[in-house]
């Protein structure tokens, strides 16, 4: 949640670096404007009149967290290929955890120096803590297969919703203590994003803390193929992971990766393009977008249990596919309804709906994989989990950017997140029936054939 107002302190710094500010530049900046409308478009398409068009590094100030989306995404899609082989070929899973944990700690610490003159190596630094959020969540995950494997089904529903809830109430707690600080104090955008970081390297460092003791060893449960690398071995896995899934379980599992494929694609995108969307279309601070997701996160809370109660009534993928059709429906409502500052008071309402949205998500999908990964191959399927939800993680924020570039709404960045959406639902409704889902996973392994260390 630091990257809420980091980010924030970040767009207003480009825009200070790029004249955005500048009483001189202010009329500049609307003939410039002006001088677009009139010759790039000749019909009626909406335009964003009041945001700067003015660069920095060749890009709009406004662009800038998307564009670090999508270098932290690109790198995610080539390298964790080589974390998973790392994880599954060495027993160094434990290690991978820390490193990633450790380092996202050095870079917030480093980070408390964010001004007017280091915002852009700052925002270089971000880009690679969000790589290294991705490999320690892919080293965490690898333990939760067999968890669900030990308690079942119902427990593991239970779990995951718990696991959300514990995890988004102290993202809400951390909101609502940099929030206020910023609300009694009345500070600025660039002091608020480095309380932030400040207290994140406090509140993360200690829970990271507790994580390397209760984290377990775990030996390498395979042998590294020979003549094969960890670099080369992760994707030649990768490759041969996806032809057996689709060649067996086609009806389950394959159309499982290809809804994460797309969803985790908008979903993780949602929180970059939702807080530039409320700085660059709702004018907002620091201080109210922090109220806002705090609103959000604490909407979570009746969203997982929310998520847990549909799919205990019915099952885990009309759980989800539900989900999906109501994130749609929420975020293109909220595209044409929020489409400026007057709209600021009603951004409440959405933030309630985003929250129940989120909630449902993340809870819904893990537990999903949990059940539908084909016995005995966890470890082998978690990284392959992990990497869907990263290959093209950078595509919506690149889209977002490219239509922000050309000088139209945001809005239109907004609802671009719907195509992938609509596109996880769709292979949603290729999978088989839940009954066929579970059978399969508990089926003996027709797919691997390996070598067990």
């Amino acid at each position: 949640m630091s990257n809420i107002f980091l980010a924030t302190a970040l767009i207003k710094l480009a825009e200070d670096a790029a004249g955005c500010n500048d009483e001189e530049n202010k009329s500049h900046n609307h003939n410039a404007t002006m001088a677009f409308n009139e010759t790039m478009l000749n019909d009626d398409t909406e335009v964003d009149d009041d945001e700067c068009k003015l660069k920095i590094y060749g890009f709009q100030p406004t662009s800038l967290i998307t564009n670090i989306a999508v270098i932290s995404g690109l790198m995610s899609a080539f390298l964790m290929p080589v974390i998973g082989s790392i994880v599954d070929f060495t027993s160094y899973r434990r290690m991978v955890a820390i490193f990633g944990a450790s380092t996202m700690v050095l870079i917030q610490a480093i980070q408390i120096g964010t001004g007017p003159k280091t915002w852009f190596f700052m925002a270089i630094l971000q880009a690679i803590a969000g790589f290294l959020y991705q490999v320690k969540i892919l080293a965490l995950y690898a333990y939760l297969p067999d968890i669900a494997r030990d308690v079942g089904q119902l427990k593991m529903t239970d779990f995951t919703s718990s696991f959300q809830i514990s995890q988004f109430s102290n993202s809400l707690l951390f909101l609502i203590f940099i929030s206020g600080v910023n609300i009694t104090f009345g500070l600025s955008d660039v002091v608020t994003a480095q309380i932030s970081q400040a207290t994140t390297v406090v509140y993360s460092g200690f829970c990271f803390l507790m994580m390397v003791k209760m984290i377990s060893n775990v030996p390498a449960l395979q042998k590294l193929p020979e003549g094969k690398t960890l670099i080369t071995a992760g994707f030649a896995k990768i490759i041969k992971n996806t032809k057996g899934i689709y060649t067996h379980y086609k009806g389950t599992v394959w159309w499982f990766f290809i809804a994460v494929v797309f969803a985790e694609a908008g979903f993780n995108a949602f929180t970059t393009v939702s807080v530039t969307y409320l700085i660059g279309v709702l004018e907002m601070n620091g201080g109210e977008i922090g109220i806002i997701f705090a609103v959000v996160y604490i909407s979570t809370v009746p969203g997982s249990l929310l998520g847990a109660k549909v799919t205990k009534k019915t099952n885990p993928v009309l759980s989800w596919k539900i989900n999906i059709i109501t994130f749609i429906l929420i975020n293109v409502s909220g595209a044409f309804v929020l489409v400026g500052p007057d709209q600021k008071t009603l951004v409440y309402i959405w933030g309630v709906l985003w929250g129940i949205g989120l909630g449902w998500h993340y809870p819904t999908e893990k537990l999903i994989f949990s059940l539908c990964v084909p016995k005995g191959q966890e470890a082998e399927l978690t990284g392959y989990y992990v990497y869907t939800t990263q290959i093209i993680v950078w595509l919506p924020p690149l889209i977002f950017t490219s239509i922000n570039e050309s000088g139209l709404h945001m809005k239109y960045g907004l609802l671009s997140l719907v195509i992938f959406f609509f596109l996880a639902w769709c292979s949603l409704m290729r999978m088989d029936k839940w009954s066929a889902v579970l059978e399969a996973a508990a089926a003996p392994n027709k797919m691997f054939d390996i070598e067990v260390a």
